[in-house]
């Protein structure tokens, strides 16, 4: 009541709230409240049908105030809230973001960025790096595929420059194309060079959540020839709550090729337990958080030791990333012996070039120390 609803995009509606508290302070907290109300509306389960089939929404909104401003006009009131919006979603589905000065800074970088990112994707200007992944003996087990940007003014741009802005529009899905296309080429070059390497590779949710995701992966690797079963792709919880039986579907799908999967960043979620359960989950990735303290402190030790079983009761290899230091490497391998190691104190991310030539170093050492 005293406002209106507006279809803007597909699936994006502006509401006019009237009679708003002019105070600012007061004002804000009672959009505040009724958005909050929104999302909680919005976001309940929908029964679709007679059946028990239900369809589960997410969503993001940004608040302004209007008039926020002398001369204010209905249009700049408009790209306050897209700009607040766009923070929103940066921070995950079903958040909520008001409108703040710094962020109109912000904003017209992050534009620049994605204009910039858009055209750089068809300039061939994304670069393929990658970083080894180590067993106790100091065989290489595989490599992690990682992306750079070289940006014509700025340089060479790490993925936190410039994955988010990417994960905030549809630019992540030519990402993530890009870099699998580059990854199946590069299995190519390894095998017409005699080499075997798995190779993983972290796919976004949003590209994960694409109707045809798994019909376009069976695709790539048909023109290829690449083979599946060197290959393994990353995907964080965030992904897996999403829609647990489109998720099991695509998984199944994809395993019966040879494709293996690895949950990232395990033990950051809440539920990551459930989904080892009933997932065909392969390995599982302890992030860095609880690798870098753990040989000095005792709670973040026990801590990593009860990931560490949980992983060994399912029977997953595990890999443990920002593996920095010798005591670290020596506190995961004395607990499970063949863990994989990730990390500087073994190989820093290199470009696909100088990666393949340190690969071929280790191997030959390899041999010699095995003959």
């Amino acid at each position: 009541e005293g406002g209106a609803v507006g279809r803007i995009a597909a699936g994006e509606f502006a509401v006019l709230l009237a009679d708003v508290d002019a105070d600012t302070r007061r004002g804000d907290r009672e959009a505040r409240s009724l958005a909050e109300a929104f999302l909680i509306e919005v976001q309940r389960p929908l029964q679709v049908g007679d059946d028990s089939t239900t369809v589960s929404l997410s969503a993001s909104v940004g608040v302004t105030r209007y008039p926020g401003m002398p001369h204010d006009t209905p249009q700049a009131a408009l790209g306050r809230a897209s700009t607040a919006l766009r923070r929103a979603r940066l921070a995950g589905d079903g958040r909520l973001a008001m409108f703040e000065p710094s962020m109109a800074e912000t904003a017209v970088r992050r534009s620049r960025l994605e204009d910039e990112l858009r055209r750089g994707i068809q300039a061939g200007e994304l670069q393929l790096f990658l970083q080894l992944q180590m067993r106790q003996e100091g065989d290489v087990a595989g490599a992690e595929v990682l992306v750079r940007w070289l940006h014509p003014q700025e340089g060479l741009l790490s993925p936190a420059a410039f994955l988010p802005i990417a994960e905030a529009s549809d630019l992540i899905l030519a990402v993530d194309r890009w870099v699998l296309a580059q990854v199946c080429l590069l299995q190519l070059r390894l095998k017409a060079e005699g080499r075997r390497m798995r190779l993983s590779v972290n796919v976004s949710a949003r590209h994960f959540q694409q109707s045809d995701f798994a019909e376009t992966i069976i695709d790539l690797l048909d023109r290829t020839g690449a083979d599946p079963g060197l290959l393994t792709l990353e995907l964080n919880e965030n992904v897996l709550v999403a829609d647990p039986d489109d998720v099991l579907d695509k998984i199944n799908r994809l395993s019966t090729l040879g494709i293996e999967f690895a949950l990232d960043d395990f033990g950051t979620g809440f539920s990551s337990l459930s989904y080892l359960k009933r997932m065909p989950i392969h390995e599982i990735k302890i992030d860095r958080y609880f690798v870098q303290d753990a040989p000095a402190d005792a709670a973040g030790a026990s801590l990593l030791e009860s990931i560490l079983r949980v992983a060994q009761s399912y029977g997953l290899r595990v890999v443990a990333e920002g593996v920095e230091t010798e005591e670290q490497a020596c506190f995961l391998r004395v607990r499970v012996p063949d863990i994989v190691c990730q990390g500087f104190l073994f190989h820093r991310p290199a470009p696909a070039s100088e990666w393949l030539e340190a690969t071929e170093d280790a191997i030959l050492a390899t041999t010699t120390r095995g003959g």
